[in-house]
């Protein structure tokens, strides 16, 4: 009945349902999608501003990738703790992809992960900060500390798994250069990449606040290859609910954790920005 009223509101068809029974946007359901999302951010800010944070109850179902969950994401869990203390939560640490399939399948309330986001309907998504690469590899290597990423035959290069975009952009330029497929390692742990690279399996690209104190003892040297990877961004997202506002203002904190902590400052550069954007299905 709330569709039909929607649909004689608007003098148009919102829905369509196939042979097969599913029930899908129709045109001009797809150019109304972005006002009503909009309209449901706005509904979470409004309760958000006026709802008793000590009151909220529940579980909060937390993902985080790797690089945060071994940086910040203690800071963010205490401040948490302290805002919303009848609030229990769960956290999830796995990769990027896995992530945003959970956040799409609501097995996630929110997710903080990097690389690309892609696009998913009903999603709102902040930019925490952006972390630049470094290229590491152990001292015991036969290498410069300067090379051409064209010359480097022999050693393997140790890259973040498919599906990612760091993944994808490194492998189109190690590609492009023709250098051996067989020297790609790929894994989904960026544990697992630094201790390839101590244990001298090749050099990888990591952010440089991952591997500060393996540089400080020793064990991992910076190597200058002439050419960075792309700049890691650090991306949270939750799925929209009006009913629920604490995805929303937790990622509002976390944000305010990476501006006032600088956990990122020694990587490089840090772009914070304080706009959401909401990303839908095209």
């Amino acid at each position: 009945a709330r569709i039909r009223a929607l649909e004689v509101l608007f003098g148009a068809q919102l829905f369509e349902r196939n042979k097969k029974g599913r029930t899908t946007l129709s045109p001009q359901g797809h150019l109304l999608l972005p006002y009503a999302e909009r309209m449901l951010r706005l509904s979470e800010e409004m309760l958000n501003k006026v709802a008793d944070k000590v009151g909220h109850g529940g579980v909060l179902r937390l993902g985080a990738a790797e690089s945060v969950a071994h940086t910040w994401l203690v800071n963010l869990l205490d401040v948490i703790r302290g805002t919303y203390r009848n609030l229990a939560v769960e956290v999830t640490v796995d990769t990027s992809p896995r992530l945003l399939s959970g956040l799409k399948n609501n097995d996630l309330d929110l997710a903080i992960v990097f690389g690309s986001t892609a696009s998913l309907p009903g999603v709102a998504s902040r930019l925490l900060y952006r972390l630049p690469l470094v290229w590491i590899g152990s001292p015991k290597l036969d290498l410069p500390d300067s090379i051409p990423l064209s010359n480097l035959r022999d050693a393997s290069i140790i890259i973040y798994p498919v599906g990612t975009s760091v993944h994808d952009n490194m492998l189109g330029m190690i590609r492009s250069l023709n250098l051996p497929p067989e020297r790609v390692v790929s894994s989904n742990s960026v544990a697992t990449m630094v201790k390839l690279a101590v244990d001298r399996i090749g050099i990888a690209a990591l952010p440089a606040e991952m591997v500060k104190r393996e540089i400080e003892d020793g064990l991992l040297r910076r190597i200058d290859l002439g050419w960075s990877p792309l700049i890691l961004d650090i991306v949270a997202l939750h799925a929209i609910h009006p009913d629920n506002p604490v995805p929303a203002a937790v990622i509002d904190l976390a944000g305010e954790i990476c501006e006032c902590h600088g956990h990122a400052q020694a990587a490089g550069p840090q772009v914070p920005t304080a706009g959401w954007y909401i990303t839908s299905a095209a």
